[in-house]
């Protein structure tokens, strides 16, 4: 780290710091490298007391292996005891480390080195060192992480020390393995009251970080990380914990230790900062691992991202959503999760919008559950069975019928399926009487429209080829004449129209000519207007009452009109005479 921090609980004489800089920092330099921390005062090494006093190696007569290095059963510390779970070794560099030879840094059995970029107090600095540092690194295959020194003391500082380091890898193309550490540490900040800032301060930095594309941390000594870097957000990301003993003491997980600011490595004058990496997956790179057929998504703690409890879990990754089961694998096709159906495709994203499997459409709504039932998607409606199918043609839903084209896109309107069909503004097919466009049609239970005569409760109607119902006048169909009342009914018996009377039967055909009703007779003239008064019919007369009542058995004035009606000519009428004319000859 950046003047090696540490911090122990146990107290025991100090031993000289080791690494100083060839020229003090000038500390009336705003941007001068002046750090103020637990070790440093003024940029000036302090010694190091009370809680936060190192624990020193033992004498050499008490190790049985060289202190932090590789033994058969694994790395082991000062005392030459295997360090749990540690699996590589690395060290932490800044430009008080000089020019560093880093071919015998690898030789000396360095796995991973933590380079510092820089710092920024009033304008962002560069590290001496850090353009050769990482060139190195990269050239020889050293896996490398890097880290700023933090000088922040609001959000807003954080951010912008977070832009700077990324500014800084962005502008070489440099894509470490490790994460980007943020180092906490000054004093100016070591307070319980600056606790939740703090938690906003890592949370501000390392967002930036993983929006940029790489893997996030914290770095803090034991003590730092148990009283002041103490809110849950911490978390989140990764730790690098500095405690200068033979073990680390920190009860949360962690994935770097910094054991000591005194190691040798080959390579490196003077001492140097010694790191171990506990656990084996914070070497792996942020993102996409495929491994025995199956994917995972390696998180900023190196661990894969699994689901919970037993049940499947979410993650959000490069603006699309993947879903992963217990044991990390990612999941493709269709799955259900909490009552939902979602669809993966083989990359394992979740589709969102309209999918064909197999020539079949279903549609995902933007949480990307699968729809089901009436569905509005750039202004048309569809519907989804319970299955997600989208459905075409004539579908029934709630006892009415739809019409849906093969877009499957709701239809509205006048349908021409070889028989005409109206579906309303909601896409329900008409049945019985609609008046559209000011005009009346009739549809019947199968939604056909209906054209000629339409038998409605026991009343006619006449619906035109093209549907409308006529209304309010005569109708000829066939020769015959109907007559239709402004209901559009067809009329029977009499009705009077203009002042004349005409007869309508049952079925709605205009009488004309000789019609019985009973046991009275009436005579209608060819345009099926009532008669009365004298006609004469075939070279016959007939009488025919106000009424209309044809005249029988009956003296008219002087004619008589026999039972036939017929007006008698020539005849004696008991004692009456009647000439040729039909008149009474008195």
């Amino acid at each position: 780290m950046l003047f090696a921090i540490v911090l122990s609980l146990s107290v025991v004489p100090t031993a000289a710091l080791a690494v100083e800089p060839d020229v003090a920092p000038d500390a009336s330099d705003p941007n001068a490298d002046v750090p103020n921390s637990w070790r440093y005062q003024d940029g000036e090494p302090v010694a190091v007391a009370g809680d936060e006093a190192p624990i020193m190696a033992l004498s050499a007569d008490a190790r049985s292996l060289a202190p932090w290095s590789q033994g058969p059963d694994g790395f082991v510390n000062s005392r030459g005891e295997v360090i749990p779970n540690a699996t590589r070794k690395g060290v932490d560099v800044s430009e008080w480390q000089g020019i560093i030879n880093w071919e015998k840094v690898k030789a000396d059995g360095i796995d991973f080195a933590i380079l510092r970029v820089g710092y920024r107090r009033t304008l962002p600095m560069v590290d001496k060192q850090w353009l050769r540092n990482v060139a190195e690194c990269e050239r020889l295959g050293i896996p490398y992480g890097v880290y700023i020194y933090s000088y922040g003391k609001t959000v807003e500082d954080a951010a912008a020390e977070a832009e700077h380091v990324i500014a800084q890898l962005q502008k070489g193309g440099h894509k470490p393995v490790y994460p980007v550490y943020l180092d906490l540490e000054e004093s100016s900040m070591a307070s319980t009251s600056n606790r939740v800032l703090l938690g906003q301060m890592a949370k501000a930095f390392c967002e930036k970080v993983e929006a940029a594309g790489y893997r996030a941390g914290t770095y803090a000594n034991l003590y730092w990380y148990n009283t002041f870097l103490t809110d849950s957000v911490f978390d989140r990301w990764t730790r690098w914990v500095a405690q200068y003993n033979v073990k680390c003491d920190y009860k949360k997980p962690y994935d770097m230790w910094q054991c000591t600011s005194q190691g040798s490595v080959d390579g490196i004058v003077g001492n140097v900062d010694l790191d171990f990496q506990i656990g084996s997956n914070i070497g792996k790179p942020l993102g996409w691992h495929a491994e025995g057929g199956a994917w995972y998504w390696y998180q900023q703690n190196g661990e894969p991202f699994k689901g919970a409890a037993g049940k499947p879990a979410w993650l959000y990754v490069s603006g699309r959503w993947y879903l992963f089961d217990k044991d990390g694998k990612m999941l493709t096709g269709w799955q259900d999760v909490e009552g939902q159906r979602y669809y993966l495709s083989s990359s394992g994203a979740m589709e969102l919008g309209w999918l064909n499997l197999g020539g079949t459409w279903y549609y995902l709504s933007s949480s990307g559950a699968m729809a089901k039932g009436w569905q509005t998607v750039n202004g048309s409606r569809y519907y989804l069975g319970d299955d997600g199918r989208m459905r075409v043609g004539w579908v029934e839903v709630g006892g009415d019928w739809y019409y849906f084209e093969s877009s499957g896109a709701m239809f509205t309107g006048w349908l021409n399926r070889g028989i005409w069909y109206w579906l309303d503004s909601q896409g329900k097919m008409a049945k019985g009487w609609c008046s559209l466009d000011g005009s009346w049609y009739y549809f019947a239970s199968s939604g056909a429209m209906a054209t000629g005569w339409v038998l409605d409760d026991k009343t006619w109607y006449w619906c035109e080829a093209s549907g409308v119902m006529r209304a309010n006048g005569w109708l000829n169909v066939g020769g015959t004449w109907y007559w239709l009342y402004p209901s559009g009914a067809m009329a029977t018996g009499w009705v009077n129209l203009g002042g004349a009377w005409y007869y309508l039967r049952d079925n709605g055909a205009m009488a004309t000519g000789w019609l019985l009703l009973g046991d009275t007779w009436y005579y209608l003239h060819g345009s099926g207007a009532m008669t009365t008064g004298w006609v004469n019919l075939g070279g016959t007369w007939y009488y025919l009452h106000g009424s209309g009542a044809m005249a029988a058995n009956t003296w008219v004035g002087d004619y008589y009109l026999t039972a036939s009606g017929a007006m008698a000519v020539s005849t004696q009428i008991g004692p009456w005479r009647v000439g040729a004319d039909g008149r009474w000859i008195r």
